[in-house]
């Protein structure tokens, strides 16, 4: 109805002896020719407004992919570590006592004989002079009974005594020889305990720790300096519990260093723990390096461990971790055909570096979409990105700051140029764009009507008109955006009206606080005249 209102109050342009003639004539036979004017662009407007909207062109989302092709796969892992000595000793007094002297510090480069800490040796000095003064009194003892034997030997040869007081005398004789060997062994042990006072190095070495110092009373047996052996060095990692039976296939090792990583110096497995650490539940494996000179102690280090696939298994088909689709459990792959992608299920047979082996779904030759697997569907045509294009488009976009995975310039290459047919790829046309935003609902009914009583007498006339009309979702688009537009321009509106409000408020407040002051300033004034002229 608001069509019709509308329609009947447009003038005719074109037509002015017409709207002349229907002027003149009588009112019935005014309104049938306008009714019979008025039915055909009804009809048309209808149709107009009945029409479905144009499907949207198929999307092509730009990919990149690449050829699988089998090849030597082997399995690798990494585990960090630091450097250790293989042999490091905590070396500790061998008698108690005072610590006296420090002679070393951490870092210290010693060698065999290097004196490293002193006890007080008061004490042991005093026990090795008791030794040596039982050892006199053994001796003189044994040189008495040696003399007494001598005698009643001559007496038992002149037949003055007898047997048996000469066996006493002979026994006598060999226990004084026997205490005076005792005494003579305290003596050498009393020696040695002084000695012990100094701590000194029994192997080349580097003092890696200290666990007393000077004043510390320590018992026998406590170690007191760490010195570590700077001949063989190992690496020292943790590998889970799950990769231990995979040590056994490992076929090379190789060692970087964090302060060098360029540079891989070659390992071997010297040990595994047969039991995992109660903390971390991992097992600890050493891994011997050749004697360096840059190798040094405490350093981090980076173990890889390689295992050369090798019979049937040598060759398999890797992918980038980003090209598998996971879905519900299943993993999948896209796989790029006539230019359409279709998602097909593999099994993971591996890991080899940073890539994942694929047992079994696949075959070599086909090209696998790489990149933004959570954004296809299956049966979406796509465009394959040569490499140009997309090292172009990370180079472009890394120097603008933005993350690169993908192409924003370049050409357009074809679907099914890189399928197989080892064809360069085909430049394709540019997508066509967008129309532009159509006028407003309301107007464009309107202008519908207008063209259609401009060029029509008839029902073909309104056919013509809906081929031109634009479509209902542009012009809804853009009746949306003209909203915006009036709901911006209101808000600007509101906003100053409001600020002018408020300048307005408290210039008024402004005006009645000096207003107010004033007032008490003229009454302070008065007040203070009066009290003058009553003082006169």
């Amino acid at each position: 109805m608001i069509i019709i209102a509308r329609i009947k109050k447009l003038e005719l342009p074109g037509h002015p002896a017409r709207a002349a003639e229907e002027d003149t004539v009588p009112a019935p036979e005014s309104r049938l020719s306008r009714r019979s004017l008025l039915l055909p662009l009804l009809f048309s407007a209808l149709l107009a407004a009945c029409s479905k909207p144009a499907p949207p062109a198929p999307e092509v989302r730009p990919v990149r992919t690449i050829t699988l092709a089998a090849a030597a796969v082997g399995s690798s892992a990494e585990f960090s570590g630091d450097v250790r000595p293989r042999y490091e000793s905590r070396l500790g007094f061998r008698v108690g006592g005072k610590i006296s002297a420090r002679k070393v510090d951490v870092g210290t480069v010693v060698t065999r004989g290097t004196l490293l800490m002193q006890l007080d040796p008061q004490d042991l000095r005093l026990g090795q002079a008791q030794a040596q003064a039982a050892l006199r009194a053994a001796e003189t003892s044994y040189e008495l009974a040696q003399a007494e034997l001598k005698r009643y030997q001559g007496l038992r040869a002149q037949n003055f005594v007898s047997q048996a007081v000469l066996d006493e005398k002979v026994a006598a004789a060999r226990s004084s020889q026997a205490t005076v060997e005792s005494n003579r062994a305290a003596l050498r042990e009393q020696s040695n305990q002084a000695g012990y006072a100094n701590l000194v190095s029994d192997t080349e070495g580097v003092v890696t720790a200290i666990d007393a110092e000077v004043g510390q009373v320590v018992a026998a047996g406590t170690p007191v300096v760490r010195v570590a052996r700077t001949d063989e060095k190992e690496v020292v990692i943790g590998v889970p519990e799950n990769q231990v039976e995979a040590l056994r296939k490992v076929s090379e090792v190789k060692v970087k260093l964090w302060a060098d990583p360029n540079a891989s110096i070659p390992g071997r497995i010297r040990e595994v723990s047969p039991m995992a650490d109660p903390a971390t539940r991992t097992y600890t494996v050493k891994v011997a390096v050749p004697a360096r000179e840059d190798v040094r102690l405490g350093m981090t280090a980076v173990v890889q461990l390689l295992h050369r696939a090798a019979g049937p298994d040598a060759s398999q088909l890797r992918v980038p971790t980003s090209a598998l689709h996971q879905d519900k459990g299943v993993t999948s792959v896209w796989v790029v055909d006539d230019g359409v992608v279709r998602l097909r299920p593999v099994q993971v047979g591996g890991v080899a570096g940073n890539d994942v082996v694929l047992a079994g779904g696949v075959q070599a030759g086909q090209v696998i979409v790489t990149a933004g697997v959570n954004l296809l569907r299956d049966g979406q045509r796509v465009r394959i990105l040569t490499s140009d294009v997309a090292r172009r488009a990370d180079a472009e976009a890394e120097a603008a700051g933005k993350p690169t995975g993908h192409a924003g310039a370049g050409p357009e290459t074809d679907p099914g140029a890189n399928t197989g047919s080892g064809a360069p790829p085909m430049p394709l046309a540019a997508p066509a764009t967008a129309p532009a935003a159509a006028p407003a609902a309301a107007p464009t009914a309107v202008s519908t009507a207008a063209a259609a009583v401009a060029g029509a007498a008839a029902v073909g006339a309104g056919a013509a008109v809906l081929a031109k009309a634009p479509a209902p979702e542009s012009a809804h688009a853009a009746a949306k955006q003209e909203r915006k537009t009036v709901r911006k321009e209101r808000s600007k509106e509101t906003r100053k009206d409001t600020r002018k409000e408020a300048r307005k408020k408290s210039g008024e407040h402004a005006k009645k606080r000096t207003d107010k002051a004033s007032g008490k300033t003229a009454a302070a004034h008065s007040r203070k005249h009066a009290t003058a002229g009553a003082a006169k």
